[in-house]
């Protein structure tokens, strides 16, 4: 029997959410990438989103035992689902939980009648895009990205090389 349950967020797991996305971020130091590791670090996920999205339903917390141990945030955007953000702790890797999340932002993106999900992500970050690809997303050219989208990327482009990001799409059949 499994101790993980996928739910839609509270009020009450927000705080859990930086320590998250912190630990999470972790990794990005060991694969070379300091910098994005020290973004997670510092400059969490905006509470004031989070809160939003709580409101709106499209936030999800893989727990365990009731505790956040990762997350999901996500939006409408430009006619799909689109992933602003997915983090597990590390110490409950190995679980799915990271699948899980996703299926469960699909089954709201496909209740809403969306085209599909679309995430930004690292290109050569074994555990970004390779994962992505795994779960059925493929890349998405910045010639076909819609004005929410192009929005996002002028965004992550004030604190990432955009060299390294791309977009990646799962459309629904």
């Amino acid at each position: 029997m499994t101790d993980y349950a996928i739910r839609v967020a509270r009020e009450e797991d927000l705080p859990a959410l930086p320590d998250i996305e912190a630990e999470a971020g972790r990794r990005f130091a060991e694969a070379g990438m300091p910098e994005v590791a020290e973004l997670s670090r510092v400059d969490h996920f905006p509470q004031s989103l989070a809160r939003n999205l709580v409101e709106q339903g499209t936030l999800w917390i893989a727990a365990h035992r009731e505790v956040p141990v990762g997350f999901l945030a996500a939006g409408p955007a430009d006619g799909y689902g689109f992933i602003y953000e997915l983090d597990v702790h590390p110490a409950h890797a190995g679980h799915k939980l990271g699948v899980k999340l996703i299926a469960a932002c699909e089954d709201w993106a496909r209740a809403q009648g969306l085209k599909g999900l679309t995430l930004a992500t690292f290109r050569d970050v074994p555990w970004n895009r390779p994962y992505y690809a795994r779960q059925g997303f493929h890349e998405w050219p910045r010639s076909a990205l819609g004005p929410a989208h192009e929005r996002s990327w002028q965004s992550q482009a004030l604190q990432l090389d955009m060299t390294q990001r791309l977009f990646m799409r799962k459309m629904f059949v």
